[in-house]
């Protein structure tokens, strides 16, 4: 079943709750010398910008790192030439699950095999008249092999990281590095019964 239960193996140097937090913090204080750069594209020269309800892959190697997309340079999507997690747009009567399968085939000719939900993110459009944009979350396990087999047609290029590395990243899209800190962490948070 491709929506199947999975557990992702996380290795021994993952980092404590703390320790993830930290890093987070210590990445949004650099952060804040990418935003007082004004040749980054973050904050200039953005075309009309149209949040919709999306779907992403947390795409977990067996050593628990996580494959990432190097964002294109384009004034017309959101985080241009950061890194970030594969995904996109729902499409008007697509289900989500359809949705995280189509855009993976689309942006790495992969098909997806198993995918478990982690999470969904509400991010709060409200001060322009859009409400709440959902963004769901999918734990997706792939090893080498997927990898050497994926064929990149969407973005700059691809790469795994650390979650630790991710965090430290200046360019990480926020809501990617939120929550791939609660995947990362997943274990420290109490009521976690997985």
């Amino acid at each position: 079943m491709i929506f199947g239960s999975h557990e992702a193996v996380v290795g021994e140097s993952d980092a404590s709750a703390a320790e993830c937090f930290c890093t987070a913090m210590e990445r949004y204080r650099v952060a804040d010398d990418i935003r007082a750069d004004s040749t980054n594209g973050l904050m200039t020269n953005l075309q009309a910008l149209f949040p919709s309800e999306a779907v992403a892959a947390l795409m977990v190697l067996p050593n628990g790192d996580y494959l990432l997309q190097h964002r294109d340079d384009r004034p017309d999507i959101f985080f241009p030439g950061f890194w970030g997690n594969f995904g996109g747009a729902i499409d008007n009567g697509e289900t989500v699950e359809k949705a995280l399968i189509r855009e993976i085939f689309e942006e790495l000719q992969f098909e997806v095999r198993a995918a478990k939900f982690f999470c969904t993110l509400a991010i709060d459009f409200r001060f322009c008249g859009l409400g709440s944009v959902p963004r769901h979350f999918y734990e997706v396990p792939i090893d080498q092999d997927d990898v050497s087999r994926m064929r990149l047609l969407e973005g700059q290029g691809m790469a795994s990281f650390s979650a630790m590395s991710i965090l430290a990243m200046p360019k990480v899209a926020p809501y990617d590095a939120l929550v791939i800190w609660q995947h990362a962490c997943r274990r420290q948070f109490k009521g976690h019964h997985a």
